[in-house]
Order: structure tokens, then C-alpha cells, then sequence
């Protein structure tokens, strides 16, 4: 044999079973609490990390809806504004074209009005030019009442 059981083997055979443990208690425990709490440690900023990146995902998607929604409200605002000022359009035109006509009746009343008044004016001398000039032509004096009738027609129609 080549090697003797003695006492002393067995010694040293005990004493490395006790610093084994001794070694285990000290160092090795430690270690293995340190590389848990490290683990831990990892896994719970990958899980934080995933959380964070599911919550932008989410406030991105959110967004990216406000932004449509809010292209669309303005889209909406626009489309209505130029309706409401296509109808003031339309009804400023009208109102113009309307007083236009207006304007225009009152003004053809008016003038309508002042020719009447013109002629009014005018008869007594046209009936005095006409007896005169109808004197002087025939050679004879015409009744002024025969002037004045005949003019009447002419001037009515």
C-alpha cells in the first residue's frame, strides 16, 4: 500500500472537512448571497426596463391617437370655417346685389319722377313755342286750347 491509515491522515482528512466548512461559512456564502442579490439586482432592472419600454410603447401609441384626433379636429375647424365664410361669401353677394337693385329702382322712381316734373315744367312754354311757331307757319292765330291739346297727345303719347 502506498499509503498507511494512521492517525495522522485521518487528522488532516478532519481538519480539511473543517476548513472546507470554515472556508464555505466564511467565503463562499457570502459569495453565493452577494451573486442572489446581484441576480435580483439584474432581473429587477430588466423587468423595470421591460415596464419602461411597454409604458412608452403605450404613451407613444397614445400620442401618435392625439396627434390624428388633433389633425382631424383641425382639419374639422378648417373645413367649417371655410364653409361659414363661403355662406357669409354668398350672403354678402346677395345683400350687395340686393341693394344694387334697390338703389337702382329707387333711382329709375327718382328719375321717372324728375322727367315727370321736367315736362310739368316745360308744358306752359312748349305750348307758348308751339302756338307761336304754329302762328307764325300757318299765318293765322291757332286757339292756344288746340295747341295746348295737341301738345298734351304729343307729350303722353
Amino acid at each position: 500500500m502506498l499509503m498507511q491509515l494512521d492517525g495522522t491522515a485521518i487528522i488532516l482528512a478532519i481538519s480539511f472537512i473543517i476548513f472546507s466548512a470554515i472556508m464555505k461559512a466564511i467565503f463562499y456564502t457570502p459569495v453565493t448571497e452577494v451573486r442572489k442579490e446581484r441576480k435580483n439586482f439584474i432581473e429587477t432592472n430588466i423587468n423595470n426596463a421591460k415596464k419602461n419600454e411597454e409604458d412608452a410603447q403605450n404613451l407613444i401609441v397614445d400620442y401618435d391617437q392625439k396627434i390624428k384626433n388633433s389633425q382631424k379636429e383641425s382639419g374639422q375647424i378648417v373645413s367649417t370655417a371655410l364653409e361659414k365664410a363661403k355662406k357669409q361669401k354668398t350672403q354678402v353677394i346677395k345683400n350687395a346685389y340686393d341693394d344694387s337693385n334697390f338703389l337702382q329702382k329707387q333711382n329709375n322712381e327718382q328719375l321717372k319722377q324728375e322727367k315727370f316734373e321736367a315736362i310739368e315744367q316745360l308744358k306752359p312754354e312748349v305750348i307758348t313755342l308751339a302756338h307761336e311757331i304754329s302762328k307764325k307757319i300757318l299765318g293765322k292765330e291757332v286757339p292756344i286750347s288746340v295747341s295746348s291739346e295737341v301738345i298734351e297727345r304729343a307729350i303722353n303719347g
